[in-house]
């Protein structure tokens, strides 16, 4: 028999209809971006020109409308303080395809690319028997309190996926940010970040500064990390009443419901704009029509007044 839970503590079902109306209306809101967001991407897909250089920006779209997407379930559901973590990894993405498309698009681009792969071949080479990263992995593994007593599986063909990742930077179009990258090793980064390569930010904090976006940087990605680093655990989920009595909020509260909406509506029309801006100019009176007629009212209400008041 399944267990049900504590319904002060974890509510499962909204039993105000308007509160799950207002919801309803906030989830479709974001969800309507990411589906035309699908058609942007599309259609600047299509019309791009270039090469391994349009791997991060594009996977980085990718990755944001998914993240865009999954926010409008949880949406839906109430599930709203879990939706920080991925509006954090919304905006590092956001970062990270401002910054290619700022300037030197294609050496940022390989940039990228050229870290992601050596992210690949370190992660391999924890596996490979014959390379010396893999004694240290395996007793990191053995002291660990849980997989220690997991029997792993190891993975097949080892060998040939180092060696593919190996033969990527030896490729001409690899060579320059392969050797930037081996220059930052050699004068003691042990893990360059892409964005640092060629004399660029050292941190994200840095690159949203590079990128003017120093106040959402201190603003919102601030605070929204200890929510993904587990250290904001008492700011409004503990209220104490007149008598010093301690209550502890119920899971699903939907405090911040509208802040998250506004929020993932606007790196989706960020993006968007960036990439109809960028790849496929024409579709730009398009995109204008599209707001008017489908969240233009919604957004300017939500953006100008509360709609949600939880006391």
């Amino acid at each position: 028999m399944p267990t049900e839970p504590y319904d002060i503590i974890l509510p499962r079902n909204i039993e105000n209809p308007e509160l799950e109306r207002m919801l309803g209306m906030f989830s479709d809101l974001i969800e309507e971006t990411v589906n035309y967001g699908t058609h942007v991407f599309t259609w600047c897909f299509e019309t791009a020109r270039g090469k391994d250089e349009n791997v991060p920006i594009f996977m980085s779209y990718r990755h944001i409308l998914e993240l865009l997407d999954a926010i409008s379930i949880l949406m839906r559901q109430s599930c709203i303080d879990p939706c920080i973590v991925l509006l954090r990894a919304v905006f590092e993405s956001t970062l990270s395809i401002e910054y290619i498309l700022e300037n030197n698009t294609i050496q940022r681009g390989m940039d990228f690319m050229v870290s992601y792969y050596h992210n690949e071949l370190k992660h391999y080479r924890r596996w490979d028997p014959d390379d010396p990263m893999y004694a240290e992995f395996q007793s990191i593994l053995r002291s660990d309190k849980i997989l220690g007593n997991w029997e792993l599986s190891e993975i097949p063909d080892v060998k040939e996926e180092i060696e593919k990742r190996k033969k990527i930077f030896e490729l001409e179009r690899y060579r320059e940010s392969e050797a930037e990258y081996q220059n930052l090793r050699r004068r003691g980064t042990t893990n360059p970040k892409w964005y640092s390569l060629h004399n660029g930010p050292s941190s994200i904090e840095k690159l949203a500064e590079r990128l003017d976006r120093r106040g959402m940087y201190n603003i919102l990605y601030r605070q929204w990390s200890k929510s993904v680093h587990g250290t904001d655990l008492i700011r409004g989920k503990i209220s104490i009443d007149d008598e010093k009595r301690v209550s502890v909020h119920q899971i699903r509260l939907p405090t911040n419901a509208e802040e998250v909406t506004k929020y993932s509506v606007s790196f989706a029309l960020l993006n968007m704009r960036t990439f109809t801006d960028r790849f496929c100019p024409n579709k730009k009176a398009e995109n204008t029509q599209w707001y008017k007629d489908n969240i233009q009212s919604q957004y300017v209400e939500l953006v100008e007044k509360n709609i949600i008041k939880v006391v």
